[in-house]
């Protein structure tokens, strides 16, 4: 049976023990680390949400990248003036020019890096093309 979990009283407990972080630290002293120490489960569950969600723009950008990248080359091989070779040279120019900010060649490196980096189950879903937020998607 999934948990339940009443949400307005939860905001009132992490209100009041941030009421108490505040009030000592003040508002320019006081971090997420020292409010964490007043709201532990609260907090970790937060940064959880945070990286799950970040993750998922991460795939959605990827994502769309790759459509991109396949709409160029669709053009690109479609192009009876150019030879074989001379395709996939624009190919490559296309992933790596450094026109207009291009960021396609870089951003594909870094999701090949995270991917090849990262061993848990959050990029498992990445990797299988299916990332969500428990209970969403």
């Amino acid at each position: 049976m999934p948990k339940i979990i009443d949400y307005d009283s939860k905001r009132e407990e992490i209100i009041e023990k941030s009421k108490i972080v505040f009030a000592k630290h003040g508002y320019y002293n006081t971090n997420l680390s020292l409010i964490s120490k007043k709201n532990v489960e609260w907090v970790g569950q937060l940064f959880i949400n945070i990286l799950k969600i970040r993750m998922i723009f991460f795939y959605h950008t990827v994502e769309s990248t790759l459509e991109e990248i396949n709409a160029k080359v669709d053009i690109i091989m479609a192009d009876e003036n150019l030879t074989f070779v001379g395709k996939i040279k624009e190919v490559i120019h296309q992933l790596t020019k450094d026109e207009d900010n291009n960021y396609v060649f870089m951003l594909l490196l870094e999701a090949w890096l995270v991917l090849n980096r990262q061993k848990k189950r959050v990029f498992g879903e990445f990797k299988s093309g299916n990332p969500k937020i428990k209970g969403k998607n």
